[in-house]
């Protein structure tokens, strides 16, 4: 089997401590890393520009977008013009208009395009989609818990953003499965906690399904949560855990029926390991299937997102250079809807305001 040829874009310490020593132990061939870091005694080839890589890689390389999630879409039509393939650290973008335009200008080209999401590529969830499969027609409640205590420091989490963080890096893992699972996702009670902290934003989305009680749970919180759950009408029940995981260790998988426990555990390896292996046949053939879940979990962010701004928006801004509307979001700063940071909170006396016109990056 022909080893894939890769490309990073972005080096921050995901990509330093999780993507590059993957790569490494695997003995892929690296094209290079494209990012402007000052990194001494650095072995690969380093592009300061995307344009340069992509005029200097081999036809075959596959790039890895590590950038953080509001220049997914320009880098990743760049690369797609360029009739290189593409896997795209989640979020894989912010819009379904922007996933819309890429699919309608690419979509069944021989290349390819996916959004990394590890749990896909471990062996427990296969083991999740053999027992889901079976018992389908028996599960009464599923329960999906994502929470964490906290982002992990020097990464663009803990920066200001134009769009709810929690909500797209966290929520894209739970949503995504839901589609996954072929599950229609009724939107009607959501719940968001300490919305007006960053730092503590909790969501919860409860809704019936066919009669299936789907519970979610996701965001920060004070005890590190990580399960998938679902309960039978025979009073057996199942949990996965950690589901959302991609990292070598032990998974377990609990069955229990009344007073009886059985413990099933899983020795995994990295999950990186296996999306990298794929040949790009693969991901072709079954792109058309990857865009449909992808659009639909886009959709309910968005609609999510809908939900957050009225708790969390407050102020209404026109910025009076461009002239583009900008809104005050509290915790995240002045931003306007092309994602573009306001430099000024009044400036005409009326409510106007600048924004610097400057991607943020």
């Amino acid at each position: 089997m022909k080893k894939n040829i890769f490309c990073l874009v972005g080096f921050g310490n995901h990509a330093e401590s999780k993507i590059l020593p993957v790569l490494e132990h695997q003995q892929f061939k690296i094209a290079g890393i494209v990012t402007k870091k000052n990194i001494p005694k650095f072995k690969y080839n380093k592009y300061k520009s995307l344009k340069s890589a992509l005029n200097d890689v081999p036809k075959k390389t596959i790039f890895i977008l590590c950038s953080p999630p509001n220049v997914h879409f320009r880098q990743a039509k760049e690369i797609l013009e360029n009739k290189f393939s593409l896997i795209i650290e989640k979020p894989i973008f912010i819009y379904t208009q922007e996933l819309d335009q890429i699919i309608k200008k690419f979509n069944g080209k021989k290349f390819f395009f996916t959004e990394s999401l590890m749990y896909n590529y471990s062996k427990q969830y296969k083991e999740f989609k053999k027992i889901w499969r079976k018992n389908k027609k028996l599960i009464k409640k599923i329960k999906i818990y994502f929470t964490i205590p906290s982002f992990p420091e020097k990464s663009f989490r803990n920066n200001e953003t134009s769009f709810p963080i929690n909500l797209y890096d966290i929520g894209c893992y739970p949503l995504n499965l839901i589609h996954e699972l072929g599950l229609n996702i009724k939107l009607e009670n959501i719940k968001i906690i300490n919305y007006q902290d960053r730092k503590k934003e909790l969501f919860e989305i409860r809704f019936v399904n066919n009669n299936l009680i789907v519970e979610i749970k996701f965001g920060i919180s004070r005890s590190y949560k990580n399960f998938v759950s679902f309960d039978l009408q025979n009073k057996e029940s199942y949990q996965f855990k950690p589901f959302f995981y991609g990292r070598p260790g032990k998974r377990i998988i609990k069955y229990k029926k009344g007073e009886k426990v059985e413990i099933k555990k899983i020795d995994e390896s990295n999950s990186f390991e296996t999306l990298f292996k794929q040949q790009p046949s693969v991901w072709i053939n079954s792109q058309e299937k990857r865009n449909k879940v992808v659009r639909k979990k886009l959709t309910d962010l968005e609609y999510i997102w809908k939900i957050y701004k009225k708790y969390v928006y407050s102020v209404l801004y026109v910025c009076v250079i461009c002239p583009r509307p900008g809104l005050v979001l509290s915790g995240y700063g002045l931003w306007s809807r092309c994602g573009r940071r306001f430099s000024t909170l009044t400036v005409d006396g009326v409510g106007g305001a600048s924004c610097d016109r400057k991607p943020i990056t």
